[in-house]
């Protein structure tokens, strides 16, 4: 099958896709040093007061919001070389570049509730009168719900977009075949997150999401960093396969 990209903008595709994933992870951790995370969760009185007095809640939550579309822009990025090289893992880009494209969508709604609707109405039940406050709480109480309906989507979403791009590396040759296995493994554990989000909310008692939740997000945050060193490295391979056939087509000139 011919290739549709050159090896030349295959080169250039992975290093556009490996400082997307970086400018990723340094936005996810920026992100998470700015959320206020003091109240659990599930603590709605305390945490949305939490919320309503935040000075940097959707500066945070914006900056989260590129994070997220920037980690899908990288995936597709490696897929789109990956797609050119091995015909088993066209098969899987073919699947996760769809669903990298809900994910951003998903992405976006989830982060405009959560950015800019729960601050809105979190900041509204705060300074309301006492008899508008039981309304106020309650309004503020829908929109947390809507929130955590997407939030269960959004991570099943993408928990299978990293199980899709990783079984594709997984075909790949050298040390990029663990990291493939690595990121199936992430992205089932984002998808058991997403189940235990749809049935019990951000319920710290609920064991999957206590454990999986945090852990699960730090170590894909590190699998997008990795995966960022490999994306650039094969497109340094890339451009010497490029220069090395070009000398040997010079010296046979």
């Amino acid at each position: 099958m011919p290739y549709s990209l050159t090896p030349a903008a295959q080169a250039t595709t992975l290093r556009i896709g490996a400082a997307l994933a970086l400018l990723s992870a340094v936005a996810t951790v920026l992100s998470g040093a700015l959320h206020p995370s003091q109240e659990k969760p599930d603590d709605h009185p305390r945490v949305f007061a939490e919320y309503a007095q935040s000075d940097i809640w959707v500066t945070g939550h914006l900056i989260q919001t590129y994070g997220f579309f920037l980690a899908f822009l990288a995936l597709i990025s490696l897929g789109l070389s990956l797609a050119e090289r091995h015909d088993r893992a066209r098969v899987f880009v073919r699947l996760g570049t769809p669903l990298a494209t809900a994910a951003i969508a998903a992405a976006a709604i989830l982060q405009g509730l959560d950015a800019v609707a729960l601050k809105a109405v979190t900041a509204k039940w705060a300074a309301a009168a006492d008899a508008d406050r039981s309304p106020a709480f309650a309004a503020a109480e829908a929109v947390r719900y809507l929130e955590i309906g997407f939030n269960s989507t959004f991570r099943m979403l993408q928990g299978f977009c990293y199980v899709t791009f990783g079984a594709a590396l997984i075909y790949t040759s050298g040390w990029a075949r663990w990291l493939g296995w690595v990121g199936v493994a992430l992205g089932i554990a984002i998808v058991v997150r997403g189940f235990a989000v749809a049935y019990t909310g951000f319920s710290l008692a609920n064991p999957l999401y206590a454990m999986i939740g945090g852990v699960a997000l730090e170590l894909l945050n590190a699998w997008l960093l990795v995966a960022s060193v490999y994306m650039w490295r094969s497109a340094s391979s890339l451009e010497g396969e490029k220069s090395r056939s070009g000398s040997v087509s010079r010296e046979g000139g």
